[in-house]
């Protein structure tokens, strides 16, 4: 079931993307998928197992359970969830400092590029990409 020793845990595990990167990294052959999710009992996350990974508890809100879910792994692939501005660059930088404490060697985030800064300021109160901007550069300091 689990062919390598080259872990990856994938965030958003029971939603659109993160199943998408997990089927694709299952059939690529070459890791160990983690899922990772805030509920490992629920259908969908039964579910995400069925395909051939191991489930695991992590909230984007905690990064102690971040860091636990995140042991071993060679990479991260990351989404966050929106919700009130701000709350991604909260989950963001969680993700990022579990990962970097872990020693993960690369986070994959599922990023938008800042609105404002594209539309030379016309475009001011998209938050979501305001953040997920924001949480690039804190990933890439």
């Amino acid at each position: 079931m689990y062919p390598t020793n080259r872990t990856v845990a994938v965030l958003g595990s029971t939603g659109t993307q993160g199943a998408w990167v997990i089927k694709a990294l299952i059939a690529s052959g070459k890791f160990d998928v983690r899922a990772v999710t805030r509920n490992p009992s629920p259908d969908k996350a039964q579910a995400v197992e069925k395909l051939g990974c191991k489930v695991v508890k992590g909230d984007l809100k905690d990064r102690a359970s971040l860091e636990k879910a995140f042991e071993g792994c060679e990479a991260v692939f990351a989404v966050t969830l929106g919700g009130a501005p701000g709350d991604e660059v909260v989950q963001g930088r969680n993700i990022t400092d579990a990962a970097k404490a872990k020693a993960a060697e690369l986070v994959s985030y599922s990023s938008l590029p800042s609105a404002k800064k594209i539309s030379g300021g016309k475009y001011v109160k998209l938050a979501t990409h305001e953040d997920k901007a924001d949480v690039e550069a804190y990933l890439k300091s």
